[in-house]
């Protein structure tokens, strides 16, 4: 909190002086202090951009395409993880047929559980890689603004996650197509080419 009023004070170099002067000013310690605090999705920002603020989540802006693609999606995932916020989703997703229990084995499925990555060459066991479309869908669906294509996000992984518990299989590329030939698609860049995508409001 300390931090966060230096920064809205006086932007990157409040808070850094902040840091600096907690740790006795070793530029090491300051590195390591600012860079934790990015990689937690705190809202610290290397710039003067705009935080974004989704009710108890504060998830910084990309900077841009590259960064959008690589370390947004990460920090968003880092601070969905730590605030969910399912009741919120929960609640704008009843709206389309989907129960509490059916948001809690989503979330668990994209955002914590691991599985048997297989969709490319050779497969590794970890948590899903983060989508940064996917987060943005998630943001939305916390803020009670959900995009079309965001309740076929919901119901292709309510289906991929399904069919996983169904079959005792942690197979992503065979539970991906599973929900696929079930007819439950997701187009990842709706939202965008209607304007509430990357570039727009949540990003």
């Amino acid at each position: 909190a300390a931090v966060a009023d230096a920064f809205r004070a006086g932007g990157m170099l409040g808070a850094g002086l902040h840091i600096a002067g907690a740790v006795g000013g070793a530029a090491k310690d300051l590195l390591v202090g600012m860079a934790g605090l990015l990689r937690s999705g705190a809202g610290i920002l290397r710039d003067s951009a705009e935080i974004l603020q989704t009710g108890g989540s504060v998830v910084r802006r990309a900077r841009g395409a590259v960064d959008f693609m690589s370390e947004w999606g990460d920090l968003a995932y880092d601070a969905i993880r730590a605030d969910p916020q399912l009741d919120k989703v929960a609640a704008t997703a009843a709206e389309h047929g989907f129960s509490a229990a059916d948001i809690q084995q989503i979330f668990k499925h994209v955002f914590v559980d691991e599985h048997e990555l297989d969709m490319y060459g050779e497969s590794r066991v970890s948590v899903f890689d983060a989508n940064p479309h996917m987060a943005e869908a998630w943001l939305r669906l916390q803020d009670g603004i959900p995009h079309p294509a965001d309740i076929d996000l919901l119901r292709h992984e309510l289906a991929e996650s399904s069919w996983m518990i169904e079959h005792g299989s942690q197979s992503y590329s065979a539970a991906h197509q599973a929900a696929i030939d079930a007819g439950h698609t997701w187009d990842e860049t709706a939202a965008a080419r209607d304007g509430v995508g990357y570039g727009a409001k949540y990003i």
